[in-house]
């Protein structure tokens, strides 16, 4: 069922509509779509914290959206933005609540792209709804952190820690992940920072035109507090309750080759793992991607 509609949030495009799915547990799922209300429908997972708020159109050169003949469907996950959170879920459980929401958006099959900590929930698409899911795409994405060689040993001793707690017992590390996440509450517009972006990426925050949508997906994503982000960073970094090796359907791994946020070994694990992959490195690129959505459409969706 779909039900209501939001609007007057600060960000630079409009939604062609936004709405929520009411799931079978009683959760709210907020979704928002942007583009060609007749085109081709693509899954969106934003990072973390995000929000339905953010559209590759406000920060990419290129080929919009609604140029590339797509209706982008951009989701809150849960405890962001206007979706009801869902404390101690799994990464795997996100493929259960899409489902549903395909359902109520009356779409058999279409493609499915994740960006960043987003990447995680469109494998995990890939690995439980295959007959779904028609095809994949990562774009800068983690891989699961217990898999990759030398990433345990590399963390920090404190988030080690606090992760050794979560893997017994999830609640008990839940107030670190919130003072990790307190900023979110503290001060969401320290995302326009620059200074606080790896220099290869700060051409986002130091750009006064995409200010407005960088700031506006960013607050709504703590609009419930920093619950949604602290549960969401756990969820990530346990066990996802899949392995990358299920995604069964044709995928794109898309990273920047100066990426200081996710590891190339993250990027060469997923190529390796997945059995249907297509690997692209971008030289002199970071963690965000500039001026390429109109490649990604052209993978996920073909050329209208």
């Amino acid at each position: 069922m779909i039900v209501g509609s939001f609007g007057g949030q600060l960000v630079a495009s409009r939604p062609l509509r936004e709405g929520s799915c009411r799931l079978r547990d009683g959760r709210s799922l907020a979704f928002a779509e942007w583009g060609a209300a007749d085109g081709d429908p693509l899954l969106a997972f934003h990072g973390a914290p995000g929000s339905r708020l953010w559209c590759p159109d406000d920060f990419q050169p290129g080929k919009t959206t609604t140029e590339a003949g797509v209706r982008l469907i951009t989701v809150d996950r849960p405890g962001y933005g206007r979706s009801d959170p869902r404390p101690a879920h799994r990464v795997v459980e996100w493929a259960d609540d899409v489902a549903q929401l395909l359902d109520a958006l009356e779409i058999d099959r279409c493609p499915v792209v994740g960006v960043s900590a987003g990447g995680p929930y469109a494998l995990a698409c890939g690995a439980r709804l295959q007959d779904r899911v028609t095809r994949l795409g990562s774009i800068g994405g983690v891989a699961p952190a217990y898999h990759v060689p030398g990433m345990w040993e590399q963390m920090p001793e404190d988030r080690r820690a606090m992760l050794e707690r979560a893997a017994e017992d999830p609640f008990a590390a839940i107030d670190d992940a919130r003072e990790r996440s307190s900023w979110l509450a503290d001060d969401p517009d320290s995302v326009a920072d620059a200074s606080g972006w790896p220099e290869v990426d700060r051409w986002l925050a130091g750009d006064p035109a995409l200010r407005a949508p960088l700031i506006g997906f960013i607050r709504e994503a703590g609009r419930q507090g920093v619950d949604g982000h602290a549960w969401d960073q756990l969820a990530i970094a346990l066990p996802w309750g899949f392995e990358v090796s299920e995604v069964q359907v044709e995928t794109w791994l898309w990273q920047g080759e100066e990426d200081s946020i996710i590891d190339r070994a993250e990027f060469e694990l997923l190529c390796r793992e997945i059995p249907q992959s297509h690997c692209v490195l971008y030289p002199g690129e970071g963690h965000l991607l500039r001026g390429h959505w109109g490649e990604v459409y052209g993978a996920l969706i073909g050329e209208r």
